[in-house]
């Protein structure tokens, strides 16, 4: 069996290699970015220059090469300034990178402490259950609790028994109209009241139907049920008062050792650990808006670069591209020709890294949806108290090749925490949380710790019988267990 907090670290390996990978992912498209704002910087350079060419070659006066450099220093002015506030998102996002190390170690350090003070309850609980076991006074309460609660469940079937009947034998009877109408006004009780026409039409049809003699039947029928629910109720509070007797004699062995006191720092040190979680979990989803924001500047999608490219057409829209290339053909000299190609080069080049951001985008995507996937699956397992000292997996080596899986994007995070929930169990650390009394339905009133999920809806799974087992453990009521 795999302790919870070894397989909490395997979740977390694969999360961390995850977040590598999308690092490695995210440092080539900033490399494609990159050459790709250059390759348009060298766009604009030939642009600027074929313009330069146009102007003169078609004499306009009220459009001078001043007047596009003031367009370019404008530009350039804009572009520095986006590239300023970039730096400063980038400085906040290594900041909460930093942060979140930070609380990850911060939580290693506080649930040491947890461990420790869990131990320390264990070692108490363990010693008190090896005196209880020992205890004749305890362990015959212990017998005399568990005959009661036999007594008690076969009251319990028997009264289930009786209302089922009573349900299914009863329906012939207040489905009769005749039947249903005589039993509803009491007829042949002292309680029926009635005119003389009244008393003679209902005793005619009383006659008709047999009506006293299936009145009795139905009576009983009720009855029965009825008696033997009180009855139940009645051993279900005598052996209550059994358990409640055992639970007494369990607490007073806890307050010798302080096993409240001990319990208490334990949950101390467990809301220490929550509150360490929740702080990494917000740092995420702001470490997430910032990485998004990342991703806008890239892809030039946020709203300086809107600005910018805005700016960048109207100097096209008035520059007149398609002219551009005309004039350069028409002219003699060959600089303008090589200043065409090498346009056309680049556009070619810009085509390819185009489509090569296209493929790591979507490779980036992907993986930015694992991550969030496998931070729901650490959240949900730390939530559920499944990295607990006393928490373990049955079947670990399917677990570790369902982690390596899950990695390898062949395992989805869903069908891993299925397989969690069926294979975790309370581990045998010495010490029961279902002994003596709280191995009895209703037993809640154990001193031993029982640990539950963060929202206290869930509990650990004791092991099966044949490979663990727990001390005096008794087994639920046939009936589901309710008492």
């Amino acid at each position: 069996m795999q302790e919870g907090m070894k397989t909490l670290e395997g979740i977390e390996h694969v999360l961390h290699s995850i977040r590598k990978e999308i690092e490695r992912i995210d440092q080539e498209l900033e490399l494609l970015f990159s050459r790709s704002q250059e390759n348009s910087k060298e766009q604009t350079k030939v642009l600027d220059a074929l313009a330069k060419i146009y102007f003169l070659q078609i004499e306009k006066k009220d459009v001078t090469v001043k007047n596009e450099d003031s367009f370019s220093s404008e530009i350039a002015q804009m572009i520095a300034k986006r590239a300023q506030r970039y730096q400063k998102l980038l400085t906040e996002i290594e900041q909460q990178q930093h942060r979140l190390a930070s609380l990850e170690d911060q939580r290693a350090q506080k649930h040491t402490l947890l461990d420790n003070a869990a131990k320390e309850v264990i070692k108490a609980e363990h010693h008190i259950q090896t005196l209880l076991e020992e205890d004749k006074a305890y362990q015959t309460q212990l017998k005399v609790t568990r005959e009661r609660k036999k007594i008690a469940e076969e009251a319990e079937k028997k009264a289930l028994e009786a209302e089922q009947r009573r349900y299914e034998k009863g329906k012939p009877y207040e489905e009769d109209a005749l039947f249903s109408y005589l039993w509803r006004v009491k007829y042949g009780t002292s309680e029926y009241q009635g005119s003389r026409l009244v008393k003679m039409l209902d005793s005619w049809v009383a006659s008709l139907i047999s009506y006293e003699k299936y009145r009795v039947n139905y009576w009983t029928l009720l009855e029965i049920p009825k008696r033997l629910r009180l009855h139940a109720d009645e051993e279900k509070e005598a052996y209550m008062h059994k358990l409640g007797l055992l639970s007494q004699i369990e607490h007073t062995y806890a307050k010798r050792v302080e096993l409240s006191k001990l319990q208490a720092k334990e949950k101390e040190q467990q809301e220490a650990v929550d509150a360490v979680d929740d702080e990494i979990v917000e740092t995420e989803e702001k470490l997430k808006f910032l990485i998004e924001q990342r991703q806008s500047y890239l892809e030039d999608k946020d709203s300086a670069a809107d600005q910018i490219i805005s700016q960048i057409n109207q100097i096209l829209l008035k520059m007149q591209l398609s002219e551009l290339e005309r004039v350069a053909h028409e002219t003699a000299e060959k600089e303008d020709d090589n200043l065409v190609w090498k346009l056309k080069e680049l556009k070619a080049s810009a085509t390819k890294i185009q489509n090569t951001i296209k493929m790591y985008r979507k490779l980036y995507d992907s993986k930015i949806t694992q991550m969030h996937e496998v931070e729901v699956l650490r959240d949900k397992f730390k939530k559920s108290r499944y990295d607990d000292i006393r928490s373990g997996f049955e079947n670990d080596r399917v677990i570790k090749e369902m982690l390596g899986g899950l990695l390898g994007g062949l395992v989805h995070s869903s069908v891993l925490w299925d397989t969690l929930q069926q294979n975790q169990r309370h581990m045998d650390t010495g010490a029961w949380p279902d002994f003596g009394s709280g191995g009895f339905s209703g037993g809640n009133g154990s001193p031993w710790h029982f640990p539950k999920s963060r929202d206290g809806e869930s509990m650990f799974q004791l092991p099966d019988f044949g490979g663990f087992s727990s001390r005096n453990r008794v087994d639920d009521f046939s009936t589901g267990g309710g008492f």
